[in-house]
């Protein structure tokens, strides 16, 4: 049994949790702390209202707006790269925060994905990424990290996590155009029944010949 296997699994993937299901959230937010879908669902889910954006600070590229559940915010536009800056600051926001998430439970989004312009398979390599850096901190304070993803049919995974390569429908010079419907109704059930049909074509990048996935993250 390897080390890893002997510590346990830090976190799964899920596409139908609600951020209401775990104990703490994390949403992004870009470096001047605007209001974004994916902050404000959150902060709405967790009785805040999105005037809270405009008392936080930052500088440290994740922000913290405590609660019955806090919500943790990061940074993932803003100077850097958007790459950079989830790597960055997400690492950094768990390690600040690792008395807080002792013990609980995380609903983690792949961030960066809306106007930070990360492919799902990016995000999601990065933000296994930074858990498996920080695998011993996240096991020895017993938290658990629900990163919340679309599935496509059959509850087939929108990539391959294992080689970083991106399958069938998602992904550069895809063939095969996204289902606009199908793909709607993973991504509003992933968030609860949230989301409206029209927030969903907002986050849909038509114009973008490179590319047919979603731009997961809600504008971030």
């Amino acid at each position: 049994m390897s080390e890893k296997e002997a510590l346990g699994p830090i976190y799964e993937e899920r596409s139908k949790i609600d951020p209401k299901d775990a104990d703490i959230a994390f949403a992004s937010i870009d470096q001047y702390g605007n209001e974004g879908d994916l902050n404000k669902l959150v902060l709405e889910q967790y009785g805040h209202s999105t005037g809270i954006l405009k008392k936080i600070n930052l500088e440290l590229g994740h922000a913290l707006i405590k609660g019955k559940k806090p919500i943790i915010l990061v940074v993932t536009v803003g100077k850097e790269k958007t790459a950079k800056n989830v790597r960055t600051n997400l690492f950094r926001a768990i390690k600040d925060n690792l008395r807080l998430l002792a013990g609980h439970s995380v609903w983690l989004p792949l961030m960066g994905t809306g106007s930070g312009r990360l492919s799902l398979q990016e995000s999601y390599n990065i933000t296994t990424g930074v858990l498996e850096n920080l695998r011993g901190m996240i096991v020895t304070n017993g938290i658990f990290f629900n990163i919340s993803i679309p599935y496509e049919e059959h509850g087939k995974l929108p990539f391959d996590r294992n080689n970083g390569s991106l399958q069938s429908k998602i992904g550069q010079g895809s063939s095969n155009p996204i289902d606009v419907s199908s793909n709607f109704e993973s991504l509003e059930n992933n968030y609860g029944g949230s989301l409206k049909k029209e927030e969903f074509n907002d986050i849909v990048d038509f114009n973008d010949s490179t590319s047919s996935y979603p731009k997961f993250g809600m504008g971030r």
